[in-house]
């Protein structure tokens, strides 16, 4: 059965109970998918993460666990501390001159690095 909440947030269905607000199977670690449990752990691929730390929609408090979690071989966090000037601040990092200027030429060195 398709998670209705899935729906309003990804593009591809998903499984019931697979994402929603209140709890994060996935980063515990007990996110069950057929017959296997998936967490963070059980990644095998490199993973970069890019947190404004001045948005109230997805504080770094709330990508905090996921990174704490994740293997630590190769886990890269970029922090971005938003700025002025920018409406919403959870959009920042998307279209603020700071982040095109600082925030994405990181992000395509980390990408062209791991091509």
């Amino acid at each position: 059965m398709l998670g209705s909440s899935a729906g309003r947030w990804t593009s591809f269905p998903c499984p019931e109970g697979w994402f929603t607000r209140s709890s994060n199977r996935f980063c515990a670690g007990t996110l069950r998918i057929g017959d296997r449990i998936l967490g963070p752990s059980s990644l095998r691929v490199s993973f970069l993460a890019v947190v404004n730390t001045a948005d109230a929609v997805a504080p770094p408090r709330s990508v905090a666990p996921l990174i704490d979690a994740m293997p630590a071989e190769d886990t890269r966090l970029i922090e971005y501390p938003g700025e002025t000037g920018v409406g919403l601040q959870h959009l920042a990092m998307l279209v603020g001159r700071h982040a095109h200027a600082a925030v994405w030429p990181e992000v395509i060195s980390w990408l062209y690095a791991h091509g």
